[in-house]
């Protein structure tokens, strides 16, 4: 994501090392959300059996290509003309979460798609990008229209 935003602002191409590899794409928002689902799990009554280790991630279709993030990125912001290059280390084609565990025993599912989670994400850096004094107030929107989202489900 930082290496599209860079690219847009120098306007230079974004160069990929493995459009292929597969990458379970989040909103920071929804890491979030795991994250208070479990500290409320914690405290609250019998909270012992929450203390272990615990994976916040998308559902399976979450989990695309760096591709893929890149095609939405293009859809949700601007074009930017590409350039592929090996890697200079070797990279795991694919990585993936399993978040059943949140899902059965903290009743977490992330609130978000792939497709919401990466139109949010390129709306926060154009906005920010294009002025970095809005960075506070544009975080606190789409903090409360997240809260909403939540509110609905």
């Amino acid at each position: 994501m930082p290496d599209f935003v860079r690219a847009v602002q120098a306007g230079q191409p974004l160069v990929l090392r493995n459009p292929e590899a597969t990458r379970p794409w989040q909103h920071v928002l929804a890491l979030c959300h795991g994250y208070l689902v479990l500290a409320a799990a914690l405290l609250g009554e019998g909270g012992d059996h929450a203390a272990r280790a615990w994976n916040f991630g998308p559902e399976r279709e979450g989990a695309r290509t760096v591709r893929d993030l890149v095609e939405g990125l293009v859809q949700a912001w601007q074009s930017v003309p590409l350039q592929l290059e090996p890697g200079s280390f070797p990279e795991t084609r694919l990585l993936q979460l399993d978040s059943s565990l949140a899902h059965r025993e903290l009743g977490w599912k992330p609130p978000l798609g792939f497709k919401d989670t990466v139109a949010l994400t390129a709306a926060w850096y154009r906005a920010c990008t294009a002025d970095g004094t809005q960075a506070q107030a544009v975080t606190l929107e789409q903090i409360e229209g997240f809260r909403q989202r939540l509110a609905r489900a």
